[in-house]
């Protein structure tokens, strides 16, 4: 008796696939090769190289499908070049302003489907912030197309208030301290993570509201943990506004309080600190528990994420 053809087998992921989708799916597109050799194998790498799912370029590896949405994005923002018909934004886009706008904090695919339909002849400013967290997808389109070069920059962010003098120092790796007589920048030192999650609320509900004027559903708490004692879930269960740093995106707020607690040592970078600095509108409060090292953090310049797209624009405009 003819049993039939046999049923289709699932397609096989080997582990070193598996691993860079995981990456990939974390918002990186590579991963240093030496590293994932210790995490999967040197034969799974090499396997995976062979049959083209992974490539590997100048100590990295990362999935090879990734190259494409790149190489499309690189065509159509060079033809927008050809044309003068595109910017780059670093900040946000002026209220009112007569172009076509278009974030760069989305995957490659995203931005070359957003430029797609864009009215024949129309401008078009891609935008974003150089100094922030970098975007919660694969890629960097903005870090690409900054490191290419090839079309004019306007900066649209706001460097001479008070807060905005103090994220652009913090962009250069430096906290300096609160000037004085103001209420729109304040510092405050716990002795450990409990006390800042006691003063957070406190300032929440009590400080912000009585000197800036702010009522306290207006004020946003950032935190750079999910859990622990001052991680945004424990925050929030006190009934307070709040979420992680990575979490806040575009939002923006009245007044914001952004808790360092000693258990995010590790955490707290220079990008961290910036983008919560910049979600603020009119106050921030920095509570710090001693064991932070907020400076040092802060000091230490931040990795670029790897991408390609400057690569692949520099390439397909030639020499």
């Amino acid at each position: 008796m003819d049993a039939g053809p046999a049923p289709a087998q699932p397609p096989r992921v080997g582990p070193a696939v598996a691993a860079l989708t995981h990456v990939r799916a974390a918002g990186h597109t590579a991963f240093p090769v030496d590293l994932l050799t210790a995490v999967v194998g040197r034969l799974a790498v090499r396997a995976a190289v062979a049959d083209g799912s992974v490539r590997v370029r100048g100590g990295w590896a990362a999935l090879a499908g990734d190259d494409d949405d790149e190489q499309r994005l690189a065509a159509a923002l060079l033809a927008l070049a050809a044309q003068e018909r595109l910017a780059l934004l670093w900040g946000p886009v002026p209220d009112g302003a007569a172009v076509h706008a278009v974030a760069a904090a989305q995957p490659a695919a995203a931005v070359s489907a957003a430029l797609a339909d864009l009215p024949p002849g129309e401008p078009v400013v891609v935008h974003g912030d150089p100094d922030g967290l970098p975007p919660a997808c694969p890629g960097d389109v903005l870090g690409g197309i900054t490191a290419w070069g090839g079309v004019p920059v306007r900066d649209s962010r706001d460097s001479t208030s008070v807060l905005g003098a103090f994220a652009a120092a913090v962009a250069a790796g430096d906290v300096p301290a609160p000037p004085p007589d103001q209420h729109a920048l304040v510092g405050l030192a716990c002795p450990d993570d409990e006390a800042v999650a006691v003063r957070v609320a406190q300032l929440v509900a009590v400080s912000i509201p009585r000197a800036v004027g702010v009522p306290a559903e207006g004020v946003l708490v950032v935190t750079p943990l999910r859990a622990g004692t001052v991680g945004a879930d424990s925050l929030a269960a006190r009934g307070l506004r709040a979420c992680t740093v990575h979490d806040v995106g575009t939002q923006r707020a009245a007044a914001v309080v952004l808790a360092l607690p000693a258990e995010a040592a590790g955490v707290v970078d220079r990008r961290l600190v910036y983008s919560a600095v910049r979600a603020a509108d009119q106050h921030l409060s920095i509570v710090v528990a001693e064991g932070t090292a907020l400076r040092s953090a802060v000091a230490r310049r931040p990795p670029a994420r790897c991408t390609g797209l400057a690569g692949a624009l520099r390439d397909a405009r030639g020499p």
